[in-house]
């Protein structure tokens, strides 16, 4: 079994505006259908991705106490959050929209070999980004100059 995972559903109480906000943050098409009397609209998936839908089932509710759920959107993560802007919830005493807000966590090694250290810095010059040279820059980064400066 590559994926114990197969299927999720999230449930929503607007389809039409759920699909509105999904295609637009993510860029995909949703695909609509009817299973059990239930409207879907379907993420696509590959042959061997979990798949998922939204749902509008009066069975079930959208709450903050559900589960959560992670979409992949590696490489267009900028992109994303920047459709994301202004497409949160009606502000409830007023006009316009919240934003949404996505929590991002990034993990970066700090046990690399010296290899693995190299390589890093080899994919950091081909996209054209500032490499210090090796063995320079530790614990010069901007906590380490916060700490350094407010004692």
């Amino acid at each position: 079994m590559a994926n114990a995972l197969t299927w999720f559903e999230i449930p929503t109480l607007d389809l039409d505006r759920a699909v509105r906000f999904y295609e637009s943050v993510l860029g995909v098409r949703l695909k609509r259908e009817v299973f059990g009397g239930v409207p879907h609209a379907m993420f696509p998936a590959g042959q061997s991705d979990a798949g998922g839908a939204l749902i509008q089932d009066g069975r079930r509710q959208p709450s903050t106490g559900g589960t959560l759920i992670y979409l992949d959107v590696a490489g267009k993560l900028d992109a994303c959050v920047e459709r994301i802007r202004g497409a949160g919830v009606p502000h409830l005493r007023g006009r316009g929209r919240g934003d949404l807000y996505v929590h991002v966590q990034v993990q970066t090694p700090t046990d690399l070999t010296p290899e693995q250290e190299e390589l890093l810095r080899q994919f950091a010059a081909a996209r054209g980004e500032a490499v210090a040279p090796p063995g320079t820059g530790r614990g010069e980064g901007v906590f380490s100059r916060l700490r350094s400066a407010f004692g």
